[in-house]
């Protein structure tokens, strides 16, 4: 009977005229069901989704997928400006309770004249917005927003349909959201990689299949809202294992011909390989204090690896990282995180050193660090790296397992395959066949297998190295996969450095570690020093078995684009790292800015492998120079990753601009007295002989 009643009515209350039309006209389109009142499910709670016509087009998905969860209510119309938005948000709100209000205004401030009727420039959206966001939140209700998603061709989809730029529409509202406390949805960054297939051609609106897309993102973020406390509501845990010494080529999937790494295979082949992922320093200290606040480590202090207090000034570096800087725990534990740290810690050990739950972690336990120390079952202190290693995964495992239904975020630093290493019989009769072929290598790993003392000994003791810290991520895997963790977690790989050089005495044995093609190895600011492996996986998100060969990241942006991804505010300022996390769902990233390094110190073995003290990596120019801007090269890494042909001569425009880079970057830089040294022409690889302490007479 409903469409007969309804037919009828419409027959009765429309005028006559109306109804004489020409048969062949089409008819009025029926009206939109997303835009349809709904009525409540007892004890649900209310959800209003306030946004333009793309937001149309997700709200009966998304309803869907809240179905039981939430009553998911929507204004009957385009919401338009926000300029729209401020004169009708009282009627949309009305005098009902909200729990949870996801809103978006953008589109239509940024849509140009003559159509775009409602057109805010940027400084009258961001005062629009702060207005709307002051109002919704005196209701009461948790509020998200969702960025403005993509417009195709620049903006201009006709004449007369043309849009600002989106993007910076996007930047005024998440400085407004930052500022108010609010929770960002980044509808923009999650389907910028589905765009080519997933938007109708020149239309800022969406398929079918992706505007369930961009449902699934708006009901993820609902349910986090909500604080369901079921597995899919929540926020993904993070946890990042880190190797000590791993090269760029220490892995089967990255092409070494004689290393078994089936779990860290599986692992790229489940996610995201980024080809161009950089440490932030050629040693272990350094490295590491980028990957823990986002800052150079030269802004820190840590130019060298920190050590004995009387070594440490002898390097003129601290005694322990600063704990009054903003970490990564320090992010996900704001956020509601339970934060974790096990294994190698090497930002500072001996006198009053503070122990990791100064920087953030809930729990701890470490070797080369203070706190609570890694030990094995009879209680006894041990620095073999192969136990250490496996204590490290131990206590990782065992943490989430305590930690199943609540998001953690957990670093797992394994030391391994740092020397000195001692395997088992076993671990490396796995490897009894093996005699290193130098043409299996690229030319700098290949003269370097020639060069060593007995290549086929060492290169077994390093591959059982390798061939651990590979059991060990397989054993962290299944123990996520036993709890059904996997699917809401994103997992992270990578290293400290590059290889170690078997011409340091507790490496003797060993020292086989494989930058790949690339030049140099660790304490080298060449390629092969500084470049090392990275992989991300988090299924349905970070895409599988991709390889992004263009993305230039660093370990200084891992706080802002884990962050990102995970859909937290990061709050560390100025901090030197950016938000990359589109190339984590799939879309290459550019950077805003070049990467910087700087290593005054000596470099181990082959006299190629010292690079001038100042990089910069920009695009697909590796440029090195001195303190003066003197002893400039210049390589294309994209091309020649092995750094072989040097084109300083060929582009001195591109060796203008980057040499006034760096200089102007080490400006930025506190003052360094060996910096200083250097500077004046002291011999760098005799550099520390300056800084030892006199005996007195």
């Amino acid at each position: 009977m409903k469409p007969t009643l309804t037919l009828l009515t419409t027959l009765l209350l429309t005028p006559l005229a109306a109804l004489s039309v020409d048969p062949s006209s089409k008819a009025k389109p029926a009206p939109d069901p997303a835009l349809a009142s709904i009525k409540d499910v007892a004890g649900l709670p209310r959800v209003l989704l306030i946004g333009d016509s793309v937001s149309i087009g997700y709200t009966l998905p998304t309803r869907e997928l809240l179905k039981g969860k939430a009553n998911v209510h929507r204004p009957p119309t385009n919401c338009s400006s926000t300029g729209h938005g401020l004169n009708y948000l009282k009627s949309w709100l009305g005098d009902e309770k909200w729990d949870v209000i996801h809103f978006n205004f953008g589109l239509h401030d940024a849509k140009l004249p003559p159509e775009g009727v409602r057109h805010a420039p940027p400084d009258v959206y961001e005062k629009n917005l702060r207005e709307l966001v002051k109002q919704m939140q005196a209701t009461g209700a948790k509020l998200i927003f969702a960025t403005t998603t993509p417009v195709p061709n620049g903006g201009n989809l006709s004449p007369t349909r043309r849009f600002g730029n989106v993007d910076e529409y996007n930047a005024v509202a998440k400085k407004v959201m930052a500022e108010n406390g609010v929770g960002i949805n980044d509808l923009n960054a999650a389907i910028a990689p589905h765009v080519a297939k997933q938007q109708r051609p020149n239309d800022v609106h969406f398929t079918d299949e992706g505007s369930a897309l961009l449902a699934k993102q708006v009901a993820k973020a609902i349910e986090v809202e909500l604080g369901d406390g079921r597995q899919a509501a929540r926020r993904p845990n993070v946890v990042f294992i880190l190797a000590d010494d791993q090269g760029w080529g220490d892995a089967a999937y990255n092409g070494h011909p004689y290393a078994r790494t089936p779990n860290l295979d599986r692992l790229a082949a489940e996610g995201t390989v980024i080809n161009n992922f950089y440490v932030n320093g050629p040693v272990c200290s350094p490295s590491r204090a980028a990957f823990m606040t986002g800052l150079y480590p030269a802004r820190l202090g840590f130019h060298h690896i920190t050590s004995k207090p009387d070594v440490n000034k002898q390097r003129q570096v601290p005694d322990w990282l600063n704990p009054d800087v903003m970490t990564i725990a320090d992010v996900f534990k704001q956020a509601g995180y339970v934060t974790a740290h096990f294994g190698k810690w090497h930002l500072g050990k001996f006198g009053d050193s503070p122990a990791p739950p100064a920087y953030g972690f809930d729990s701890a336990a470490v070797h080369s660090g203070p706190g609570e120390q890694l030990r094995n079952k009879q209680e006894v202190s041990n620095e073999d790296p192969f136990l250490m290693t496996q204590l490290c995964f131990d206590r990782a495992i065992a943490f989430v397992h305590e930690h199943p239904d609540k998001p953690f975020y957990l670093n797992v630093w394994s030391s391994l395959p740092h020397a000195p290493l001692r395997p088992s019989t076993t671990q490396r009769g796995a490897y009894r066949g093996v005699t290193p072929d130098p043409k299996a290598f690229g030319k700098w790993m290949g003269d370097y297998i020639e060069a060593a003392r007995s290549p086929a000994e060492q290169m077994k003791t390093y591959l059982a190295a390798i061939a651990e810290v590979d059991r060990q991520v397989g054993r962290l895997r299944e123990a996520l996969a036993e709890l059904k963790l996997t699917e809401n977690s994103i997992l992270v790989f990578s290293s400290d450095n590059g290889p170690e050089d078997y011409n340091i005495g507790n490496a003797s044995n060993a020292g086989m570690g494989s930058p790949g093609p690339l030049r140099g190895r660790k304490r080298s600011l060449y390629e092969g020093g500084i470049r090392v492996p990275f992989i991300a996986a988090w299924p349905g998100t970070i895409p599988a078995g991709r390889v992004d060969q263009e993305t230039i990241m660093s370990g200084v942006d891992l706080i802002p684009t884990l962050a990102a991804l995970a859909g937290i505010r990061c709050e560390a300022p100025a901090i030197d790292g950016e938000d990359l996390s589109n190339a984590l769902r799939g879309e290459p990233a550019a950077r805003r800015r070049p990467l910087h390094w700087e290593w005054f110190f000596e470099v181990v073995g082959n006299p190629a492998y010292f690079a001038p003290p100042l990089a910069v990596r920009d695009g697909p120019w590796k440029f090195y120079c001195d303190y003066e801007g003197g002893n400039v090269q210049l390589f294309d890494v994209v091309n020649d990753p092995s750094e072989v042909f040097q084109l300083s001569a060929q582009h001195p425009d591109v060796v203008d601009r980057l040499r006034a880079a760096a200089l102007a970057w080490v400006k930025s830089l506190p003052p360094a007295e060996l910096r200083t040294a250097g500077a004046n022409g002291a011999d760098r690889m005799k550099l520390l002989d300056i800084r030892k302490p006199r005996k007195e007479k």
